[in-house]
């Protein structure tokens, strides 16, 4: 017999037997028909030529016989992947998982839930968010044809088993949303063959291995929300084939590697909420395939590299920073963007008519900064081509004068429209009251002038109205009762006179009303016990006061908060 012994490592695997016959002079007898039997068919099972597959763990022996004379071979079978298996099931409270459907049963591997096998080996163990929870045992790594280990979305804690670095043919690793502790195993640097590594939203701690840069195969590489800490590896730059980096939401402190510019490939890089200082490399605008860039939160300085209008980028998020300087004009030519936040930051200078030039925008923050000049029209209404399609217009909290462009009555999709703290003057363009879309209206710590529209009545999807700290006049309209979705009205800081109509205890979701520091007279309408809010003011006015009556002391002792005078008694 031949091999006398073998030892297969998998249920399925398979080993071929031959058999020699021989004559009583020991001479080799050619043609001899032979049968072939298992000793024991619950481990191997052997057909006519002599091929034997194992079909559970165990030894059996394989006879050959041929007339009076026989021989045997010795079978192991020891599947090393249904034992990890179980050790994997044993060590994190398989029998609680969510879905443990066929594990720890003598059913095929391939039958237990999120196992995949080829040829009877484990490819594929893929278990998001299915209760599991303690530690990940060492023996995973028995698993040597694993392709996939996605155990996302879990509970998994303690520490990551180095012995996870052996598993040569692994192509994706995702253990994100855990609570998984420690530093990363440097010995993830020997997973060669791995694509992805999905490490975000857990509790890491310590430096990026630098042994990570041998990941020569890696095109994603997602460390996010994590307790890591030092600079960021300058030679994540040599892994040329990456497409995604996020190292957002750490500890991360130093300055952005201007190696990272060799990463031809990248399409997204994500640094933000970190403690990186210096400034924003201008060799970044050579990566022609980046379509994010999202920097926000950190300490960056120096002015916005102009080169970055080279890049195909559709979010560009630089926010919360110490940049200064002026917006580049460049950034006009992106013209994939989508979305461009500058705000937060120290940014002088006026406004680019050039930003009309992304014709996808929807997203502008540029508040907060130091920007002055007037709002240019053209953002509104580009020359040469359909109007614009901006649905988040954050203008607020700059330097800016001028009259609100009529212009941006052309925004057929605005949702949101903040204009508030700066210097714009005139009246409120009517044409506002005309945007379809528009939920959010803050126009608050201007110097504008005149009435309030009250066609801004009959935007019945409006939400939060914002006017306060203006110069506006005449009366709160009573148009206002008209507007079924709305939570917040601040009318506070103006010259409004005449009493409150009784028409905006219409409001249906109103819980947020401040009309202090105006000349407002009158009672509070008995229709406003309707109103279910929870934060009232209305103090400083010429007269307006609260009846001092039973249901309006019980309407009032509902609120959170609340500023005002009672009609026969002082301020509550």
């Amino acid at each position: 017999m031949s091999p006398a012994t073998a030892a297969l490592d998998a249920l399925g695997a398979t080993v071929q037997l031959s058999a020699q016959v021989l004559d009583q002079y020991g001479q080799t007898m050619s043609g001899e028909p032979v049968a072939w039997a298992s000793g024991d068919l619950s481990i191997v099972g052997v057909d006519a030529a002599g091929l034997v597959t194992a079909v559970g763990n165990g030894v059996a022996t394989v006879t050959a016989t041929s007339g009076s004379a026989s021989g045997t071979a010795e079978i192991s079978v020891s599947n090393q992947d249904r034992s990890a298996l179980v050790a994997f099931y044993e060590a994190t409270g398989g029998s609680e998982w969510k879905v443990r459907r066929n594990w720890h049963t003598n059913a095929p591997l391939s039958e237990w839930w999120g196992v995949r096998t080829r040829q009877g080996r484990v490819t594929r163990l893929q278990l998001p968010d299915n209760g599991i929870k303690g530690q990940i045992p060492p023996e995973l790594a028995h698993l040597t044809h694993l392709q996939d280990l996605r155990l996302s979305k879990n509970d998994l804690t303690g520490t990551v088993p180095p012995e996870l670095g052996s598993l040569a043919e692994l192509e994706a690793l995702r253990l994100d949303g855990n609570e998984l502790t420690g530093a990363m195993p440097p010995e993830f640097g020997s997973l060669a063959s791995l694509k992805v590594l999905e490490l975000s939203e857990n509790e890491f701690t310590g430096a990026i291995p630098p042994e990570l840069v041998d990941l020569s195969s890696l095109e994603d590489l997602n460390i996010s929300g994590n307790n890591l800490t030092g600079a960021i590896p300058s030679e994540l730059g040599n892994l040329s084939r990456l497409e995604t980096l996020n190292l957002s939401e750490n500890n991360l402190t130093g300055a952005i590697p201007p190696e990272l510019v060799d990463l031809s490939s990248l399409e997204d890089l994500n640094l933000s909420g970190n403690n990186l200082t210096g400034a924003i490399p201008p060799a970044l605008g050579n990566l022609t395939r980046l379509g994010t860039l999202n920097l926000l939160g950190n300490n960056l300085t120096g002015e916005i590299p102009p080169e970055l209008g080279n890049t195909r980028l559709g979010t560009l998020n630089l926010g919360r920073n110490n940049l200064t300087g002026t917006i580049p004009p460049e950034l006009g030519n992106l013209t994939e963007l989508r979305s461009l936040y500058l705000y937060d930051n120290n940014l002088t200078g006026t406004i680019p008519p050039e930003l009309s030039g992304p014709v996808n925008l929807q997203v502008l923050y540029l508040y907060d900064n130091n920007l002055t000049g007037a709002i240019p029209p053209v953002l509104f209404d580009p020359p040469g081509r359909g109007r614009s399609i901006l649905v988040h217009l954050r203008l607020g909290d700059n330097a800016l004068t001028g009259p609100i462009p009529s212009e941006i009555g052309k925004l057929e999709r605005l949702y949101h429209l903040d204009l508030g703290g700066n210097d714009l003057t005139g009246t409120i363009p009517p044409v506002l009251s005309s945007l379809p879309a528009l939920h959010r209206l803050e126009l608050d710590g201007n110097q504008l002038t005149g009435t309030i529209p009250p066609e801004l009545g009959n935007r019945e999807d409006l939400q939060w109205l914002h006017l306060a700290d203006n110069d506006l006049t005449g009366s709160v309209p009573p148009e206002f009762g008209n507007l079924p979705e709305l939570a917040g009205l601040n009318l506070a800081g103006n010259n409004l006179t005449g009493p409150v109509p009784p028409e905006l205890g219409n409001i249906p979701e109103l819980y947020f009303l401040n009309l202090e520091r105006n000349g407002l007279t009158g009672r509070i309408p008995d229709s406003w016990l309707a109103l279910r809010l929870r934060e009232f003011f209305f103090s400083d006015n010429d007269g307006l006061c609260l009846p001092d009556h039973a249901d309006f002391r019980q309407w009032v002792s509902q609120f959170l908060r609340v500023s005002g005078p009672y009609c026969s008694s002082g301020r509550r």
